[in-house]
């Protein structure tokens, strides 16, 4: 080496230079291996705080003050007029996994002629028959069809679901259990005059058989409902007449998003479940806020929150139903005799 440095010979001890070197080296792999550490445990605790905790959705709430009117409505105990379904009396009933769905569980409707339920998976497009145990059984494919958000039975075999992607309402006979598919010339189509290109267009489904009116939920930017009139005399192929009813929402702001609809025949009211705010919601026919309630534990130690909850129905018992996905079925019943 160069100014009369020389190199130790082999099996004397290292320099000082060499060692500190060496020291030097070391700290910095260390102090890298700490820094990747870091990432990956924060990584892990944002994916957990988002993924199943919708943090970035309840910062978005408290930034704009709708979780204080959430808590003002929970805070109220008000147990609401003698036909609402009293949701904060509800109690978390059972939570399993759909066997032989792993992923894409976005839909439910109760089939009360038959005391079971329809699932929807979105891809591929597949509807499956459920028990109110949700145990699997029946699967069918449907042919033609992608990106299945939501299903509604009208009565009568007839079921409608909604193609969020196409903007696109679809209607077709329920298949016996036996029968393995839906072939696509078996479906009827109408297409919706919304369109979305962020994909956050029409996303769940409901309907009121007295009045033959099928309603529509618009998942965000804006939060939107609709309503189609005499939808069953509808030629297919015709592109229906939305009826913007979004009023009926106005009394809940709180609710950032909308996944899913149901109808209660009984009543008139409609169930209105949220996934960004991990709640239900009852309103009546005019849109009066009849009662909410929390999807999240009841102890965050206990389970996770729902995870993306997609889907939802009511049976004849009060019993009520979220699918979540990627292929959790939940059920919640009454507190009181329904």
């Amino acid at each position: 080496m160069s100014d009369g440095m020389a190199a130790a010979p082999a099996g004397l001890p290292a320099t000082a230079p060499q060692r500190g070197w060496r020291q030097r080296l070391l700290r910095r792999v260390w102090q890298t291996v700490k820094l990747l550490l870091g990432l990956v445990v924060v990584s892990a605790v944002l994916f957990v705080a988002i993924r199943y905790y919708h943090a970035h959705n309840r910062l978005e709430r408290w930034w704009f003050g709708h979780d204080e009117h959430m808590q003002q409505v929970w805070a109220s105990g008000d147990a609401g007029p003698i036909d609402s379904l009293s949701l904060h009396r509800y109690a978390f009933d059972f939570k399993t996994r759909i066997d032989g769905v792993r992923d894409n569980f976005s839909g439910l409707a109760y089939m009360p002629e038959h005391g079971q339920l329809l699932g929807i998976l979105n891809r591929p497009a597949d509807l499956l028959r459920l028990t109110r145990e949700g145990e699997l059984v029946s699967r069918h494919r449907i042919h033609g069809m992608s990106d299945l958000e939501d299903l509604v039975y009208l009565g009568a075999g007839k079921v409608v679901a909604i193609q969020e992607g196409r903007n696109t309402l679809v209607m077709f006979d329920l298949p016996a259990p036996d029968q393995a598919e839906v072939p696509e010339e078996a479906v009827r189509r109408w297409k919706l005059s919304f369109h979305d290109q962020n994909n956050r267009g029409y996303e769940g489904l409901a309907y009121d058989a007295t009045s033959d009116s099928l309603y529509i939920a618009k998942e965000k930017s804006p939060v939107a409902l609709y309503r189609i009139r005499q939808f069953s005399t509808l030629p297919q192929g015709q592109t229906p007449a939305l009826e913007d009813v979004s009023h009926l929402l106005a009394k809940v702001p709180f609710l950032t998003d909308l996944s899913a609809i149901a109808f209660r025949a009984d009543t008139g009211n409609l169930l209105l479940l949220s996934d960004e705010s991990q709640s239900l919601v009852e309103i009546d026919a005019q849109g009066r806020l009849l009662g909410v309630r929390s999807l999240m534990p009841e102890r965050w130690w206990d389970a996770l929150p729902m995870p993306q909850p997609e889907g939802l129905a009511l049976d004849a018992d009060g019993h009520i139903y979220v699918a979540s996905e990627p292929n959790a079925f939940y059920r919640y019943r009454p507190g009181a005799p329904f």
